[in-house]
């Protein structure tokens, strides 16, 4: 009686383990079909599509202090410009400002700060986790103010036209891995981010 009970309880062990590991099976693969459609949907996801969604829309004209980046789209012109012609107020022809890495310290002299919060074009801070150092008078950019994974890599202002306050803006890169793929993708993010606010 006791080798039969036994026996019995043995052989629903194993019943219950093949049970389970088929489960799993499908479920697991359930998961991974959901997962890679879910993936699909995400613009900077280039593991379906082999490459990160472009930016489609309207030409954009922006300035660019510092060397203009590379980038994919073709409806997007950059013209550098100097802090001078930025303290000018010469923007109206622009869609944005671009203050590239080799210019933000001296983008966070406070006699800049004005302009930036003043904005009515978006001035994005490029591999910078922050627009603080640019937009308060006291605060230096420094090497702690620059991108690191986590962080915002393109971080941006403009002022609200709707109540005058400061309007932050910002995209990181994907995965939080600075390739040049990935900081191409974001330049796209940040194009689409301009064309929403100027329309």
């Amino acid at each position: 009686m006791k080798k039969g009970l036994i026996l019995f309880i043995v052989i629903g062990f194993i019943l219950v383990g093949c049970k389970s590991e088929t489960n799993n099976g499908i479920s697991t693969e359930s998961n991974r079909s959901n997962v890679e459609s879910a993936q699909g949907t995400n613009p900077l996801d280039s593991s379906i599509t082999g490459e990160f969604e472009l930016y489609n829309g309207k030409t954009l004209k922006v300035a660019v202090i510092g060397t203009s980046p590379q980038i994919r789209e073709e409806q997007v012109v950059f013209n550098e410009i100097s802090f001078e012609e930025l303290t000018k107020g010469e923007m109206v022809n622009y869609d944005a400002v671009f203050v590239m890495k080799e210019r933000l310290n001296q983008a966070s002299n406070s006699q800049y700060a004005d302009i930036y919060l003043n904005s009515d074009i978006p001035v994005f801070f490029i591999s910078a986790n922050s627009h603080l150092p640019f937009t308060l008078k006291d605060t230096e950019y420094s090497q702690s103010w620059e991108w690191t994974p986590g962080n915002m890599f393109a971080t941006g202002v403009i002022k609200d036209s709707d109540n005058g306050s400061l309007k932050e803006l910002g995209v990181g890169l994907y995965n939080d891995e600075k390739t040049n793929e990935h900081i191409k993708a974001t330049y796209s993010l940040v194009f689409k981010q301009i064309e929403e606010i100027s329309l």
